[in-house]
Formats: structure tokens, C-alpha cells, sequence
């Protein structure tokens, strides 16, 4: 359209910040655009900028859901002008959740990752997911030296029915559970060990992989997570701290992207950071002396380390 002069003059999106309004002007006229359109005279789509997402976000950041089970998501892209907010959704396994439209479908025990990326690749965010049972029964030994972890959406039921659960001297055992923990005749902790157990609905939880052991005819069912092996590459430092520590990924591959939330013993989240390198520090000065878990998550796996803060 002319403004009945000689200089041309284009209708621009009335949108805040558009680069069309720096951009999208007489002195452009007959140039390509981002996508290789030639911007015209004229309004269409070569008239004005194209503007690119730069933001996409996927709520929840984080679910635990048991198989079967299923747990829709939302997902956002940002600017609202972005020209193109289509985005598409995948899961690290497929074995352990399944993507079904706006839904996660939990379809066995472990950890994935589901990640949403706008169309041209460019932008990409992650929901951790643990997949887990409701209930979980707990029994056996643990032995000197052993550090474990048990966890459930619901309830842990310790020993009963005839079973028993012992924890030898310098055993650690941690049990976390949605709901209820019972703890039935036959649990015992013997001097020097150490069993502690809290309510927390929404995590951390422990690493999301069943294993078990045979020692002296018992048996162990539950989520375990054996820190002197799991944990080989996860190093913290200072630990006691006075509040600074470091934490060192010592894995040999690639690193994908870590998340980390600090939680105290009441199951609060403290502190949540992400990074993508080998090292970090965290800062835990603010927080009050006590005990913290670190619930350490990223695509090769999840941890628990245990802080003291003094």
C-alpha cells in the first residue's frame, strides 16, 4: 500500500517489541527475511519479522507416578507473538513412560525424562519422571558398611508377617513414603546402625530401580538405592559443611543436563539448581544446621546424597 506518495509504506504487527518495527521498513523492502521470504510492499507474511519462540516451559518439573498410572502435562511457549508455538513431546524410555497427546502414560518401574521442544529445534525443556510402585514391603539385612533407600508413593511396610528387617552396626538406611510408614515386630536396628524414616508426598525419592539380595535366605524388595556402588561418581565436598559444597560428576560420558533439589529432613525443597558441567557448588549458608538430601537427577540416573550442615 502507498501513502499516495512515492515511498511505500507497510502495516506492521501491532505486536510489543515485534523487530518489524526496527526492521520491517521501506529501507527493507525487496530483502529476505529470517526464513528467506522476501519482505514486500504489501501486508503478508513477509511484511514483518518473523519472531522466533524463545522460551518453553513443561508443567510439572517433576512427577512420580506409579505404572499404569497416568499424568497430564501443560506446556507453554513464550513470546505469546512467537509465529510458530507448535512443539512436539518424547521420553527418554519408552519402556518406563509413554506420550499420548498432553499425558504421560507410566508403563514400568525406572527414571525418564520427558522433553518438550518448540518446531525449529531451538528451545527444549524436561520433566523428571520416576515411575514407582504404591506400596512397597521391606525386608532383610543390611549389612556394615551398606547404605540404602527405600521409597513409595504410599506406604513402607517394614518387616511383619513372619519377616524381619535388621540393621547391622555401621548399616544407613533411609525410608521415604508419600504417605504412611509402618514399622511391624521384626525390625530391628542394632547399635551403630542407623534407620530414619519421613513422610514427604511429593519426593525426593529414592533412585526408581528394584534391586535385591540374598543374605542368609532373606530377601530385600523395594526401591534400593546402594550408595558405596550408585553413587561412585557423585562426589560431594566439604561433607560435614559449614554451607559451601561442591559436587563433582565423575562420569566418563557426556553429561546431560543435572537438575538438583536440596531438601531438609522434613521434606521441605530448600534449594533448587540446574547445570550441564562436571562441577558445582552450591551455597547452604542461609539454611539452618541439620541434615539435607540432595536429590541428584539427570538422564544417566538419579541419586540421594546425604549433607550434614553444621
Amino acid at each position: 500500500a502507498y501513502n499516495g506518495g512515492t515511498t511505500p509504506t507497510m502495516r506492521l504487527k501491532n505486536i510489543p517489541g515485534n523487530p518489524a518495527k526496527a526492521n520491517g521498513n521501506p529501507l527493507h523492502l525487496g530483502t529476505p527475511d529470517q526464513r528467506g521470504y522476501t519482505r514486500t510492499d504489501t501486508v503478508s507474511i513477509g511484511a514483518y519479522q518473523w519472531t522466533w519462540p524463545s522460551q518453553i516451559t513443561i508443567n510439572p518439573q517433576q512427577a512420580s507416578i506409579a505404572p499404569g498410572d497416568s499424568l497430564p502435562f501443560s506446556v507453554a511457549v513464550l513470546p505469546v507473538w512467537a509465529d510458530d508455538k507448535t512443539w512436539s513431546a518424547s521420553a527418554s524410555d519408552s519402556t518406563i513412560v509413554g506420550i499420548a497427546a498432553n499425558t504421560m502414560v507410566a508403563q514400568s518401574e525406572g527414571n525418564a525424562r520427558v522433553m518438550v521442544r518448540t518446531n525449529d529445534g531451538n528451545r527444549r525443556d524436561t520433566c523428571f519422571v520416576m515411575v514407582m510402585t504404591d506400596s512397597v514391603g521391606v525386608n532383610g539385612i543390611v549389612h556394615n558398611g551398606n547404605s540404602n533407600c527405600y521409597s513409595a508413593l504410599d506406604v513402607i511396610t517394614v518387616a511383619g508377617n513372619g519377616t524381619s528387617f535388621v540393621m547391622q552396626p555401621g548399616s544407613n538406611s533411609e525410608m521415604i513414603a508419600g504417605e504412611k510408614i509402618f514399622y511391624l515386630p521384626g525390625t530391628t536396628v542394632k547399635a551403630g546402625g542407623f534407620m530414619h524414616g519421613y513422610i514427604a508426598p511429593e519426593g525426593p525419592w529414592c533412585q526408581s530401580t528394584k534391586s535385591s539380595f540374598a543374605d542368609e535366605g532373606s530377601a530385600e524388595i523395594g526401591q534400593v538405592q546402594e550408595s558405596n556402588q550408585d553413587n561412585e561418581f557423585v562426589s560431594v565436598w566439604p561433607n560435614p559443611t559449614t554451607g559451601k559444597i561442591t559436587l563433582e560428576i565423575e562420569s566418563p560420558q557426556r553429561i546431560s543436563p543435572v537438575l538438583i533439589r536440596c531438601y531438609d529432613q522434613m521434606g521441605t525443597l530448600v534449594l533448587k539448581e540446574e547445570f550441564s558441567l562436571h562441577r558445582h557448588e552450591m551455597n547452604l549458608e542461609n539454611q539452618l544446621p541439620g541434615i539435607y538430601f540432595l536429590h541428584i537427577q539427570m538422564i544417566e540416573g538419579s541419586r540421594v546424597v546425604k549433607v550434614i550442615k553444621y
